[in-house]
């Protein structure tokens, strides 16, 4: 046994790992006999190149469930046999096929500048390449943006396991980014002029303090700010309380491309703006106002209601209040160079935050939502600009229900989250999709929040079509059954649940 003949770290970052080291772990999987797992693969030459990127983002996945420290693929190591047998592959100048391109940029490329490294060690007189795959750090770690994971030996994606997902984000959170410092070595003076913290007791309906300690104090307890070191009159403004509180985002390097922007067009395509700008101020101290911005310039009327003249808006504003705050709230910070966007059009709204859905977008009623941002969740409902969790998308619903508006529509796209909210519309304005997705949707609504069972009399109803005409829902009951949406009960297929019931 030698040492390291041969070393390449892609990332930047060395993972810190003595070939003695590596040595051990193949003396011990060896002579136990361990075979291919979460954490360990073992080949004899090179394999495709779109499955070794695969297997990146699944045995680092697996390795962070694990609470493993890394992932490791084997060549030279037969599977089952367990013969040391070395290999050939030089991943150091290998080339992808048909192309000068060199594997291993192009593996970190792939990755999003993924950190792992390759090893050329001589084992048992055999050369022997391993790879080191750092467990996942903070957010998946994906191939060409989607997240793999192991079932045993198996690759697959991620998103087939939402369980598994769920529970690989609660380890992931463990270090955040709100934890993390938008501005460093700042007075007790800059703190209090670059955060608006007159906010923070207006929301709570309480009284500023008449020091500044106070504040200070306040705003250390919060975690919007820490202190620098042990010199206490030196401060750290964290992502959070500058995300929160910033009186002007611009103000904080790294998170100016976090704030709002707004955009009104004319029509219902992105071909002309009307006006487009960025709302500068933290989500919390700005919110009453960014709200009001947005339903400025919404689509409204005025009604006589028990002879008072009533300004009423196209929405209710109930969901504006709940699905602004939630995409702000799970957006996913790590992704550079998308901000939160709402987007007027003439017939929708759309409200997008980056991030993959950590749920699959048809079940946000009815699963237990998980955040990316706890402490920036905390905090805004408790300055009670957002309800409890779960709680919100179920009033969303409600008003969209009552409403008798088109189905909220949640999709994912380009790594973000979109959820549009459409304008009433008859019967004859509505596409085959639409008909699907409202069906779908109030059958969850009735089910989950009602505890009631869709008929097709409930949904000519939601839908504002005459008995005499039920052969049509009929068609749309059965449409959506087809995409796997809807079931009928075991006591009565003429009564539906949702496919998840």
């Amino acid at each position: 046994m030698t040492g390291m003949l041969h070393k390449v770290t892609a990332g930047g970052r060395i993972i810190h790992m003595e070939d003695k080291e590596i040595i051990g772990i193949l003396d011990g999987l060896i002579s136990k006999r361990v075979n291919e797992s979460e954490i360990i693969e073992y080949k004899t030459n090179l394999f495709d190149k779109e499955m070794f990127g695969k297997y990146i983002s699944a045995l680092s996945n697996s390795a962070a469930l694990l609470d493993e420290k890394r992932a490791y693929i084997f060549w030279g190591i037969e599977d089952g046999t367990f013969n040391v047998v070395g290999t050939s592959f030089e991943p150091f100048n290998c080339k992808l096929n048909g192309s000068n391109e060199l594997l291993i940029p192009w593996l970190t490329k792939m990755t999003g500048d993924f950190e792992f490294e390759f090893r050329k060690i001589e084992y048992r007189g055999k050369n022997i390449i391993v790879l080191l795959i750092p467990a996942a750090r903070w957010v998946e770690t994906k191939f060409k943006g989607i997240a793999y994971i192991r079932i045993d030996s198996q690759t697959t994606t991620l998103d087939k396991y939402p369980d598994k997902k769920r529970l690989l984000w609660k380890k992931l959170v463990q270090e955040t980014f709100e934890e993390g410092n938008a501005a460093t070595a700042k007075t007790e003076k800059d703190v209090l002029d670059l955060l608006d913290y007159a906010s923070y007791y207006k929301f709570l309906n309480k009284r500023i303090p008449g020091n500044n300690r106070d504040i200070i104090t306040m705003l250390l307890n919060e975690g919007c700010i820490t202190n620098e070191s042990s010199v206490s009159s030196v401060y750290n403004i964290t992502n959070l309380g500058a995300l929160l509180f910033a009186k002007n985002l611009e103000d904080f390097h790294g998170l100016s491309n976090k704030a709002i922007r707004i955009i009104k067009y004319k029509g219902i395509n992105r071909l002309e703006a009307e006006s487009d700008f960025t709302f500068p101020e933290g989500y919390a101290c700005g919110f009453p106002r960014l709200l009001n911005v947005v339903k400025n310039m919404l689509p409204k009327k005025e009604v006589f209601e028990n002879g008072i003249r009533t300004l009423r808006y196209a929405y209710p504003e109930i969901v504006l209040r709940e699905l602004i705050p939630n995409a702000l709230i799970h957006q996913d910070f790590m992704i550079k160079g998308q901000q939160p966007r709402i987007e007027i059009f003439d017939d929708r709204i759309e409200i997008t935050n980056a991030g993959e859905p950590l749920i699959p977008t048809n079940r946000f009623l009815d699963m237990t939502p998980i955040s990316r941002n706890e402490a920036l969740a905390r905090m805004m409902h408790k300055l009670r600009i957002c309800e409890e969790r779960g709680s919100g998308i179920d009033r969303v619903l409600d008003a969209i229900e009552k409403n008798k508006m088109p189905a909220l529509v949640i999709k994912s796209e380009h790594s973000s989250v979109i959820s549009s909210v459409y304008l009433y519309k008859s019967w004859n304005q509505l596409t085959k999709e639409d008909k699907i997705n409202l069906c779908y949707q109030h059958c969850c609504y009735l089910f989950y929040l009602e505890q009631k069972v869709m008929t097709n009399q409930s949904l000519r109803e939601r839908f504002n079509v005459k008995d005499m005409n039920h052969a049509v829902i009929s068609r749309v009951i059965s449409d959506t059954r087809k995409e796997g949406l809807i079931k009928g009960t075991a006591e009565n297929a003429k009564k539906y649940i949702p496919f998840w019931a």
